[in-house]
């Protein structure tokens, strides 16, 4: 006889299984998961550059590039499985930081062909190398530094790990030491007597942080943020002695020495500014260091390198900047490298790519050169550019017109050629910044930040005339379209409906509060998905659009900032989170599928005309294009989420 204790025990059991086969029905089925690569990516900010005497390595996003200098004329590149922080050229090879992944050796043997010859990953994020003799020493943030002997730079070794005080942030050898600028904890310097075996010394600490470091001549400058340039004597290398010091404007972030022509001492240093813009400083008595010129660059710089007589600049999401420094006072530009190296929004038009490429203006690109069975080949060049006025950072494209929300430079009209040129053909500004723009019926609809939306009549492209301004109480960062309304994401304002049946009398008919802050949303069907900031997904019911109301939601990973939809699915960027997959097969039931790791910052997402292309572009990581490569299912088993509430037996012990 089975005892009502086992009884239970048997039900509880029963129920337990139900309870697992039911979730297992739940799921979606594997071929909903939307098998995903990515088949090409293009560009991204630059954050290092290194020179030799023909050829220039840069960063551009998780690329490394081959310049020819000082034209810096693309030869060939590198693709990268992270932002490139950190680059030296030694021997015949590139060593590359590559922060997360670690160091990269490249080999330049052939520079239209180059290639990885090895991976070491290092501890940390690696974020800048130095070569000396045999050995490479990794500045590795709060790992501190990392040696590695590199005799034969097909199979690295490491060799030793020193904690430093602070965050290793750049790296400089020179007379057997180290000197590692170590964020907070100063200078730090490490003896080289046993080159495989660093030996950490007493760190120098007087600056606020040192994010830079360059030697000669037995100096050491340091880039030491908002105490400018500060120039040590190294008397004793052991105990650097501040001698002299300069403040600049801005945040000093790098610094490089650099000589005028081949016969002069390198009694110049070169310091950037994360505002933008190198300052020239003249070293010829160290003790009172002198600003002898200054650069201006459109981006942040935060690398620097120099050849004789000039100077070369990663200019972050202004790309890489060259300039002849032979002349300090009256600094000129060689040279630039920006493709790509801001992006914002991506849209398609016929077989041309366009980018929002935020201060580097407008760039289309020809992508007739994917066939569907490989991506094009890195680096490309535009076929076509303008530069704005303000930050170009959100396209709509109508035909042969692609329209752009350039902040302070209001609203952009530029008409795209058969061969793919732009050129500006109207422009209107007004109050606000424009954030994003959508484009229907000879109208411009543009979220205007504090200043709300602004519909803009097309009807005379020369003369773009404002007909009607809808306020809103946030701050409107993007808008959509369906019927007679436009939808406004209103940051913390949530998400405003306005009737567009008429647009110059457009008006608010309803509003509904988000939980978190509305970015980014697209419609499909009868629904609004929101891209509500950290607070991830939010779905609206548009069915009466006077009347719209939340019918679910999904925390994801990242900061939710943009959406796009196709049938029963929607993608979602999210920061450094990348894209998120979402089934929405069923629209009170959002399902997470899965994500797709981009590099840099997940920020505007698009399908192309085929439903079968995500176009990604990513702060600092340039435009991803990524293939979806299975028709994904959607999901007839999935169902609104049950709680199921099993009884609690409690069990008192029996009397014997």
């Amino acid at each position: 006889m089975v005892s009502p204790r086992g009884s239970w025990r048997a039900l509880c059991l029963l129920a337990l299984v139900a309870l697992c086969a039911w979730a297992a029905a739940a799921l979606p089925p594997a071929a909903a998961q939307a098998p995903t690569h990515i088949v090409a990516q293009w560009g991204g900010a630059s954050y290092a550059v290194a020179a030799s005497d023909t050829l220039l390595c840069a960063g551009a996003g998780p690329n490394l590039l081959l310049l020819a200098t000082p034209s810096l004329t693309p030869t060939d590149s590198v693709a990268l499985p992270d932002l490139v922080r950190g680059v030296a050229i030694a021997g015949g090879y590139a060593y590359v930081a590559v922060g997360a992944q670690g160091l990269h050796v490249v080999s330049l043997a052939d520079p239209s062909a180059p290639r990885v010859v090895s991976v070491v990953h290092t501890p940390g994020s690696a974020l800048a190398v130095r070569v000396a003799g045999a050995y490479a020493y990794v500045a590795a943030g709060a790992s501190g530094v990392v040696a590695l002997d590199v005799s034969d730079p097909t199979r690295p070794t490491q060799t030793a790990v020193v904690d430093t005080p602070g965050e290793a942030q750049d790296i400089e050898v020179a007379g057997g030491y180290a000197y590692v600028a170590d964020g907070a904890g100063g200078l730090a310097v490490l003896s080289l007597s046993d080159p495989a075996h660093p030996v950490l010394g007493q760190p120098y600490q007087g600056a606020y942080q040192v994010l830079g470091v360059s030697v000669a001549g037995g100096y050491a400058c340091l880039a030491a943020d908002q105490d400018g340039l500060q120039v040590l004597s190294l008397g004793d290398p052991s105990q650097p002695d501040l001698v002299g010091s300069l403040a600049t404007v801005g945040t000093a972030t790098a610094v490089a020495h650099f000589r005028r022509t081949s016969g002069d001492e390198a009694a110049y240093v070169a310091v950037t500014s994360q505002e933008g813009g190198v300052h020239l400083i003249s070293l010829r008595d160290p003790l009172m260091p002198i600003e002898a010129g200054f650069y201006a660059t459109p981006g942040s710089p935060s690398g620097l390198a120099a050849q004789c007589g000039v100077v070369y600049v990663a200019d972050g999401t202004g790309g890489v900047q060259a300039f002849d420094v032979r002349n300090p006072s009256q600094p000129t530009a060689l040279g630039s490298y920006a493709v790509l190296s801001d992006a914002w929004d991506v849209a398609c038009t016929g077989h041309f790519v366009v980018s929002a490429c935020g201060v580097s203006g407008v760039q289309s690109f020809d992508a007739s050169a994917w066939t569907g069975q490989e991506a094009a080949s890195w680096p490309v060049a535009p076929v076509g550019a303008f530069d704005t006025p303000g930050t170009a950072v959100a396209l709509a494209v109508s035909g042969e017109r692609v329209l752009v929300a350039d902040r302070d430079g209001g609203l952009r009209m530029l008409s795209i050629s058969d061969a793919g040129r732009l050129q500006n053909t109207g422009c209107i500004t007004g109050t606000g910044m424009a954030e994003d723009v959508a484009v229907r019926a000879g109208y411009a609809y543009v979220a205007a930040g504090e200043a709300g939306l602004w519909i803009v009549s097309l009807q005379d492209p020369s003369a773009l005339r404002t007909v009607k301004v809808v306020s809103a109480p946030g701050y409107a960062r993007s808008v959509a379209l369906s019927g007679d309304y436009a939808y406004l994401a209103d940051g913390d304002g949530g998400v405003r409906v306005i009737s567009v049946a008429v647009p110059a009398e457009a008006h608010e008919v309803a509003a509904f509060q988000t939980m978190g802050s509305a970015v980014g949303l697209a419609l499909l069907g009868q629904h609004a998905y929101v891209a509500d900031g950290p607070e991830g997904l939010a779905v609206l019911s548009i069915a009466d659009p006077e009347l719209p109301a939340v019918v679910g939601s999904l925390p994801l990973p990242g900061a939710a900032l943009d959406v796009a939809t196709r049938e029963g699915y929607v993608y979602v960027a999210c920061e450094a989170a990348g894209i998120q997959f979402v089934s929405v097969a069923q629209a009170d039931n959002p399902v997470r599928l899965g994500s797709l790791a981009i590099p840099g910052i997940a920020n505007r997402v698009t399908l192309d005309a085929s439903q079968r292309l995500l176009h990604v572009a990513a702060r600092d990581g340039g435009l991803a294009i990524v293939e979806l490569r299975s028709e994904p299912t959607p999901t007839p088993t999935a169902r609104p989420v049950h709680r199921l509430y099993l009884p609690i037996i409690l069990h008192r012990s029996r009397p014997h």
